[in-house]
């Protein structure tokens, strides 16, 4: 499962079975860099969605559709 969260700027991985939350992307600071894992920043991600292989994120005040590598 994958958690947008607009307060800390950051994309959120959960394990279902464990309950174990990881960050998957986003330095919980507000920007706009691209960047992997925690070298990425977001301004308020809203919604994700998948094409079955990669994962795109809205950043809403960067006014953008973000690809998480």
């Amino acid at each position: 499962l994958y958690v947008a969260v607009r307060q800390s700027h950051q994309i959120r991985q959960v394990v279902i079975s464990t309950g174990v939350v990881t960050t998957l992307a986003g330095s919980g600071s507000s920007g706009s860099a691209n960047g992997t894992g925690t070298s990425a920043t977001f301004f308020s991600p809203n919604s994700i969605t998948t094409d079955g292989t990669n994962l795109y994120v809205i950043d809403v005040n960067n006014h953008q559709i973000r690809k998480i590598e």
